[in-house]
């Protein structure tokens, strides 16, 4: 019998679907498999109430605390399918990782726009704050187009006659009424 204070590493021990670290969770099962097979023993995991006293815990939450902070005595204390190798990073750790850091930069380009300076006379609470909650329930296109208007890169032709597609800034419906002013938002 091992007697364990964390639940879900015994819950682990009993759910086959892939997550990060399933690779010592399947060498564990084929080590005990091997052993058991070769024995009339059974073996039997069972969850303890944690910091109760009982020999060992303690001793081991110490270590585990270590481990985490990168605090361990080298590899001669690893079991042997850990030792001497790299151990593989967590999937869903890099893409939180990935997706930080590209948020990071173009958060980063952001402020260096032109954009910015007429987006933020929409939203002078910035992108991040306001802007993203109003958004999330908007499709891609729909949050496009919004972000087109807010900054002024919209298919009209003071915008088209800035980046020479049009021969003329202005309203096409003001100069049919003998006006003349400029097609903006």
């Amino acid at each position: 019998m091992i007697g364990l204070d964390g639940k879900s590493f015994i819950e682990a021990t009993f759910n086959f679907k892939h997550r990060p670290g399933q690779y010592i969770i399947d060498e564990i099962h084929r080590v005990t498999d091997e052993i058991l097979t070769d024995t009339s023993l059974q073996l039997l995991l069972t969850w303890v109430p944690g910091h109760m006293g009982l020999n060992g815990n303690e001793q081991a939450d110490g270590e585990a605390k270590k481990a985490a902070r990168g605090d361990t005595g080298g590899t001669q204390l690893l079991p042997l399918f850990l030792r001497g190798r790299t151990l593989p990073a967590s999937v869903s750790a890099l893409k939180q990782q990935f997706h930080a850091s590209l948020i990071e930069r173009w958060e980063k380009d952001f402020t260096k726009s032109r954009r910015l300076q007429r987006f933020s006379a929409y939203e002078p609470r910035g992108v991040r704050s306001h802007f993203i909650h109003l958004t999330d329930k908007l499709s891609r296109r729909q949050t496009s187009i919004l972000v087109q208007l807010h900054t002024g890169h919209v298919p009209l032709n003071s915008h088209l006659y800035r980046i020479s597609r049009s021969e003329t800034p202005n309203c096409p419906n003001c100069e049919l009424s003998g006006h003349t002013a400029k097609e903006t938002v």
